[in-house]
């Protein structure tokens, strides 16, 4: 027969467990509550992508997709895209995740769902030879969760508690579109900003994070291999080049020299593997109006590249030369909408 102290410390296991349990509950319903994505992975934009994929599941029709970076994601108004060519667009955009990592994350959304085309982003001065880091989510993962078959405690092993406090501290700026970092989707995945350059000052620079080694002999590989394997696949492959903020340019010797270098090369990847390639630069100028910083465009800015993307594709001639002002350009474009 058990003694009395046997009984207590029984007692005292199950009550030890039972409160495990019940806090382990409790974070997860309350990240679930909060939507705050598992951390699948070390970047944590691109667990909230995922988390934005798998309560915006595409439906049967093929998707044009948008990839990239950040100049994916608060550049292109895949919106507008979706609008005005009447065909369903998903923006995978990630703010930090590499080239090799952006292939990754459209083979595994490509795996799952049909794909019509696709749209790849960037800036000139964020291609180098070496990322900081590559992240992978795997297949298993990936499908599981993004198609919601992912049970409450799978999700919890992806939870992590020093995670979730930073989550916390910058709760405000995921969650608001006058922050550079926010998440904020749109219904197709963009993230446009509500800020301007003079939050950043009117001369902002160029982040010392970005590889500004005037020739970069490697830089575009990753590119040039994602490009053909779409291609590969037949689907149509375009790179379209962000702009960076003109007084950068002018005032900056080194970064005017690393753009004239790098949208070279884009164009070399573009001839190498039958993609289409459209940068703004060639056709207008943006003013300040249009940038939230020096490197990416706020909501009329995005609006206002994306209006003349859309006339690139559809084969429009567009004059060059212009100078866009972007203040009060989406009336403008929604004018020109509904006179169609």
């Amino acid at each position: 027969m058990k003694t009395d102290r046997e009984h207590g410390f029984g007692r005292n296991i199950i009550t030890c467990l039972a409160t495990a349990l019940g806090i382990c509950a409790v974070v997860e319903l309350t990240c679930l509550s909060l939507g705050i994505a598992p951390f699948f992975t070390s970047n944590l934009p691109l667990n909230e992508k995922m988390r934005f994929l798998r309560e915006h599941r595409p439906g049967p029709a093929p998707v044009t997709v948008v990839s990239g970076a950040s100049i994916a994601l608060n550049d292109i108004d895949s919106d507008l895209l979706e609008d005005e060519e009447m065909r369903p667009f998903i923006n995978l955009g990630a703010n930090g995740i590499s080239v090799p990592s952006s292939e990754q994350f459209y083979q595994r959304f490509a795996d799952l769902y049909p794909v019509r085309g696709v749209i790849f982003a960037a800036s000139p001065v964020e291609m180098r030879d070496a990322y900081r880091s590559d992240v992978e989510v795997p297949t298993p993962v990936f499908r599981r969760y993004v198609l919601g078959r992912m049970t409450m405690a799978e999700e919890f092993k992806y939870r992590d508690i020093s995670g979730l406090m930073s989550y916390w501290k910058n709760w405000s700026e995921y969650h608001s579109r006058t922050s550079p970092t926010s998440m904020v989707f749109t219904r197709t995945g963009a993230v446009p900003l509500e800020m301007n350059v003079g939050a950043a000052g009117p001369h902002a620079g160029i982040s010392e994070a970005l590889d500004l080694s005037p020739h970069c002999t490697r830089c575009m590989s990753d590119l040039l291999r994602f490009c053909r394997d779409v291609r590969k696949e037949g689907l149509p492959f375009t790179i379209v080049l962000g702009p960076v903020l003109p007084d950068v340019v002018e005032q900056n010797p080194r970064v005017r020299d690393v753009i004239a270098d790098r949208k070279e090369q884009f164009r070399n990847v573009a001839e190498q593997c039958g993609a289409q390639l459209f940068d703004i630069t060639d056709y207008a100028t943006l003013d300040d109006s249009c940038f939230a910083n020096s490197l990416h465009l706020n909501e009329q800015g995005m609006n206002a590249m994306t209006a003349q993307l859309l006339r690139f594709r559809r084969g429009e001639s567009i004059p060059k030369g212009m100078t866009l002002n972007c203040g009060g350009f989406r009336l403008a474009t929604a004018a020109q909408t509904s006179q169609k």
